[in-house]
């Protein structure tokens, strides 16, 4: 089990209230786990088939059925199957979405792309000291931290929602 202790006592409460569609999106959100997000989703699938197997639906093609054309996935493709999985929770279509997530991954696509760490020490380049016929040094070699897109989306959401929750 890789998913953080926060995770599972999420699980553990929405295995307790029997609430299918939280643990849908529990996994689903496992999914965005930035150092290792296809096996805490897949560790918290698991979870929720062995705690709580009842939680599972039968399997139905549904508004967006599967497609075994890797040609034919894109990233559409994939938001539809994920929605599609909040409605029709079960093992073949959880397994799908992993399987389509993996495949955009491997094939480059801007949000698949794989998670890594960013070192937060930046390189700092000094003048050279002396001689002012030296070269000053490429600004190429200069670092500059990046926010990701995701966490500025997602910010903005947030105070999105505060602001319309404080005017009400």
């Amino acid at each position: 089990m890789s998913f953080s202790k926060l995770i599972k006592q999420e699980l553990d409460n929405a295995i307790l209230t029997k609430d299918s569609m939280m643990l849908s999106q529990i996994v689903q959100a496992e999914f965005e786990n930035p150092k290792q997000p296809y096996q805490d989703a897949i560790d918290a699938f698991n979870y929720v088939e062995q705690h709580f197997p009842e939680a599972l639906s039968p399997f139905r093609d549904g508004i967006s059925p599967i497609n075994q054309d890797q040609t034919q996935w894109s990233e559409d493709y994939y938001y539809d199957q994920k929605v599609e999985l909040s409605y029709n929770f079960n093992r073949a279509r959880f397994e799908h979405v992993v399987a389509v997530a993996q495949y955009l991954e491997q094939q480059g696509h801007k949000h698949f792309r794989k998670k890594v760490e960013i070192n937060p020490s930046i390189e700092t380049v000094k003048a050279p000291l002396g001689n002012n016929d030296e070269k000053a040094p490429d600004d190429s070699t200069k670092q500059t931290p990046r926010l990701n897109p995701l966490f500025l989306v997602g910010g903005v959401v947030v105070v999105v929602g505060l602001i319309f929750w404080l005017t009400r």
